[in-house]
């Protein structure tokens, strides 16, 4: 079962979340409504990095992913994934999120979500 995600809204085109909860070494999901439909995300923190993706990869979908002790596995293939990898593209990693951090705010831009929202089904 996959964890609940915190609903976030964008205002003028744009959402934005804290970063100073995210930066515990464990992964939080979130959510968003876009006219397409819904969409889910995670951020976790790497090293001194907070990095965000889609709950979802090119190959499996939006299946999602957990957290294990030693880093996010997918929930369709099993596959681990490194945390130190995460942010990368390729294989069964999880597709970027762009955003931009701002004063402690990690912001997102709606149009990167619309942009993706093909890519989230998988092959």
């Amino acid at each position: 079962m996959r964890p609940p995600a915190q609903a976030v809204a964008f205002q003028a085109g744009t959402a934005r979340i804290d970063d100073t909860p995210l930066r515990d070494g464990h992964m939080h999901f979130f959510e968003v409504d876009i006219p397409e439909g819904p969409v889910r995300f995670f951020a976790v923190q790497v090293g001194k990095e907070v990095k965000l993706c889609f709950d979802a990869c090119e190959i499996c979908g939006d299946k999602g992913y957990f957290e294990d002790k030693k880093g996010v596995v997918c929930r369709n293939c099993t596959s681990p994934i490194a945390l130190s990898s995460i942010g990368r593209t390729g294989g069964c990693n999880p597709i970027p999120l762009p955003n931009h951090l701002e004063n402690r705010s990690i912001t997102i831009a709606e149009t990167d979500f619309r942009s993706m929202y093909p890519h989230l089904k998988g092959r």
